[in-house]
C-alpha cells in the first residue's frame, strides 16, 4: 500500500510515524519549510507567548513520552517535541517540505497527487490519503456595518504575533473565546487600556488547581460523572475545589449564570484581570460611526487604536479534493463516498476541550486498521443515516470533550480493551488519571485523579457491568475479574442508571 499524508502538523506526523511502524509505504506533504503545524514558530499559527492548555503530563501521543518543558509547553516546547519524534521515528526522511498539494482527484483504482514545489508540479498515484491540513488557518474577517470609517489597526488572531508592538496602545479584542481571553491578557502588561467585547464569555478555570493540573484532576471515568452534575452542584465543587478563584470570579460579575461542566476555556489571566479592572468587558460590537469610534450593542461608544479580532476560524479547505464534502465525513474522519479517503481534523462544529494528540493518536490507528483490512466500517446505509444524522448542521456548536471522545473511538476501533472481555484492563484505563501512555499500557491497578474522591467509582463500576450482557457478566465472573457480589449488584441497577461503556455525555453547547 501507498500512503500520502497531506500536512506536516500534530495529526499528520503521528499518522505518518504508526504507518511506518507497520511498514507501509508513506509519503507526508507539508506546504511550510517546518514541520509543526499551527506549533511550527514560523507558521503564524500560535502566537509567540501562547502555551497549550494541557499539562505536559497529558497532552503528548500514546507511546511518545513528553520531553522536558514547563507545566504547560509553549511554542517551541511543542514543536521541539514534534521534531524530535518525527526526527527519531523517520517521519522527516519521508516529508516533503515546501510543497503544496493542488489536486488531488480518483484515479483508478488510486489517488492522483498533484503536488507543486518551487514552481515544479509533480503526479504520484497513491492507494490511501489521509488529510491534515488543520483548522486554524483562516481567519473570519470582522464584518460590521462602519468598518471603512475606522482608521486604527485591525489585525486577527491569526496576524496577531507580540504584545510588545501595541505599547501604549488603546486596544479592543473582539471575541470571548480562548483566543480572545489570551491576547487580551496577554496585551495587559503593554496597552494603555484593554477592552473585551463578547456576545457571551464562557467558563474560564485556571491552568493549575490547588491540587495540580487541571487536566490531573480526574480520571476518565471522574470526567463523565463530572458531566452528570447540574451546573450548581458543579459550581458547589469549584467553589470547594477553587475558593478564592471563585470569590474573585463572582465578584468580576462574569460567571456565566450556564455552561458546560469541565473547563472548555482554560486561562489563569483573564478573571483576575476583569476583576482588578485591567480588562474591561463591552458588550457585542454592532457598528463604526463615522468618527471611526466603536458602537456596542447598550448605545456606549469607544475609541480605540487597536482592534484584534477574535471571532473564530473558516471551515478547513478541502477544495483540492476533487468531490470531497465535509458533509459525508463519517464520524467525522472517513469519507462516505470513498473511506480510502480520511481527514483527521478536530469536527469543525465543536467546542473542544481535552488532549488532541493522543485523540489524534487513537484516531489515525482506527484509519490505519481500515486502511489495511484489520477492521470494517459499517455497511453503507448505517454510514450515510450517521451522516445525515450527524453532518447536516455544520455551524451548529456542540460541546467536544477529547478525552471522552478518545475512548469512545478506541472501543469503537477495537484498539482500547474490550470490557465484555477484558473488563479489569478497561476498568483500570478509564479509572485512571488521563495520561496518555495508559491508552496503550494501562496500569496494573487504577491510579485516580486528585478528585475522583468526590465520586463513589466503586457505584460507577456497579453501573458499567449492569451495561454489559448476562453472558459478559458471566465470563467476567469465571474469569475472577469481577465477584458474585459485584455480579448480584448489578441486578438492582435501573435502564436509566447504566453508564454505556463509552462514557457518553451531552454535546449541548451551553
Amino acid at each position: 500500500m501507498k500512503l500520502a499524508i497531506v500536512g506536516a502538523g500534530p495529526a499528520g506526523l503521528i499518522a505518518a510515524r504508526n504507518a511506518l511502524k507497520i511498514g507501509i509505504d508513506v509519503v507526508v506533504f507539508e506546504k511550510l519549510t517546518r514541520i509543526g503545524g499551527i506549533w511550527n514558530p514560523d507558521s503564524g499559527g500560535a502566537y509567540s507567548n501562547a502555551k497549550m492548555q494541557n499539562s505536559r503530563h497529558s497532552f503528548h501521543y500514546m507511546s511518545v513520552p513528553a520531553i522536558d518543558s514547563e507545566a504547560f509547553p509553549n511554542v517551541r516546547q511543542v514543536n521541539d517535541y514534534l521534531s524530535e519524534m518525527a526526527e527519531k521515528e523517520g517521519v522527516l526522511n519521508i516529508t516533503f517540505l515546501n510543497t503544496v498539494v493542488t489536486n488531488l482527484a480518483r484515479s483508478g483504482k488510486g489517488w492522483l497527487l498533484t503536488s507543486e514545489q518551487s514552481g515544479v508540479y509533480d503526479q504520484t498515484l497513491f492507494d490511501r490519503v489521509i488529510i491534515t491540513t488543520g483548522e486554524l488557518w483562516q481567519p473570519r474577517q470582522l464584518s460590521v456595518p462602519g468598518l471603512s470609517h475606522f482608521t486604527g489597526k485591525l489585525v486577527t488572531s491569526r496576524d496577531y504575533r507580540h504584545p510588545e508592538i501595541f505599547r501604549g496602545a488603546r486596544v479592543l479584542v473582539v471575541g470571548g473565546g480562548v483566543s480572545g481571553a489570551d491576547i487580551a491578557s496577554d496585551l495587559v502588561p503593554f496597552a494603555s487600556s484593554v477592552s473585551l467585547s463578547v456576545k457571551k464569555l464562557g467558563l474560564f478555570l485556571p491552568r493549575n488547581f490547588p491540587s495540580g493540573p487541571n487536566d490531573m484532576q480526574h480520571s476518565y471515568l471522574g470526567r463523565y460523572l463530572l458531566n452528570t452534575l447540574s451546573y450548581d452542584q458543579y459550581l458547589a465543587y469549584l467553589d470547594e475545589l477553587l475558593p478564592d478563584y471563585m470569590r474573585m470570579y463572582r465578584a468580576s460579575g462574569v460567571l456565566p449564570e450556564r455552561a458546560n461542566n469541565n473547563a472548555v476555556h482554560v486561562n489563569e489571566k483573564i478573571i483576575p484581570n476583569i476583576a482588578s479592572g485591567c480588562i474591561k468587558i463591552k458588550p457585542h460590537l454592532e457598528r463604526f460611526n463615522n468618527k471611526g469610534q466603536v458602537e456596542f450593542v447598550d448605545a456606549s461608544v469607544g475609541e480605540y487604536d487597536v482592534i484584534v479580532s477574535c471571532i473564530g476560524y473558516e471551515m478547513p479547505d478541502y477544495s483540492f479534493v476533487k468531490g470531497l464534502r465535509r458533509e459525508r465525513l463519517y464520524e467525522h474522519f472517513f469519507w462516505a463516498d470513498d473511506p480510502t479517503l480520511s481527514v483527521i481534523n478536530p469536527p469543525v462544529d465543536t467546542a473542544g476541550f481535552g488532549a488532541a494528540f493522543p485523540y489524534f493518536d487513537i484516531i489515525s490507528q482506527w484509519i490505519l486498521k481500515v486502511f489495511t483490512g484489520q477492521t470494517s466500517l459499517p455497511i453503507r446505509p448505517e454510514i450515510d443515516t450517521w451522516c445525515t444524522e450527524h453532518m447536516q448542521t455544520l455551524h451548529v456548536k456542540r460541546f467536544y470533550d477529547s478525552w471522552l471522545e478518545t475512548i469512545r473511538i478506541g472501543l469503537l476501533s477495537g484498539i482500547l480493551p474490550e470490557p465484555n472481555v477484558d473488563f479489569t484492563t478497561y476498568w483500570n484505563l478509564i479509572s485512571s488519571v488521563v495520561k496518555p501512555a495508559y491508552l496503550i499500557n494501562p496500569p496494573s491497578t487504577p491510579v485516580p485523579g486528585a478528585k475522583d474522591y468526590i465520586f463513589s467509582l466503586n457505584e460507577a463500576r456497579i453501573r458499567l457491568l449492569a451495561g454489559l450482557s448476562i453472558t459478559a457478566r458471566q465470563h467476567l465472573l469465571l474469569s475472577g475479574q469481577i465477584s458474585e457480589e459485584e455480579k448480584k449488584a448489578t441486578s438492582q441497577i435501573t435502564p436509566k442508571d447504566i453508564i454505556p461503556v463509552w462514557l457518553p455525555y451531552s454535546q449541548n453547547y451551553l
